[in-house]
């Protein structure tokens, strides 16, 4: 039961992360480049410090516009996902 709820407080944790990404966008809001798992896992280290391995990070395919999405994480029984805003430079 421990460690339920060990891992409850850690997926109200997760949830709670908003991760912003600034990078080059077109006059459409499209990105020159698409965001990977690679890129998300990066940024929550150099801007969180937090450190998720991109293993871990489910993204159905590259971030390619502005905007906030949900993303999926799932470690060992652990899931649940965070927000990352991207955002135009």
């Amino acid at each position: 039961l421990a460690d339920t709820a060990s891992c409850l407080h850690k997926r109200k944790e997760l949830e709670s992360i908003e991760l912003h990404i600034k990078a080059k966008v077109n006059e459409k809001g499209h990105l020159f480049k698409s965001i990977h798992a690679k890129e998300i896992e990066t940024a929550l280290k150099t801007e969180l410090n937090i450190s998720i391995e991109e293993k871990m990070i489910h993204l159905d395919s590259p971030l390619k516009e502005v905007g906030s999405f949900k993303v999926p994480i799932t470690a060992g029984n652990l899931k649940g996902s965070f927000t990352v805003t991207i955002e135009s430079i």
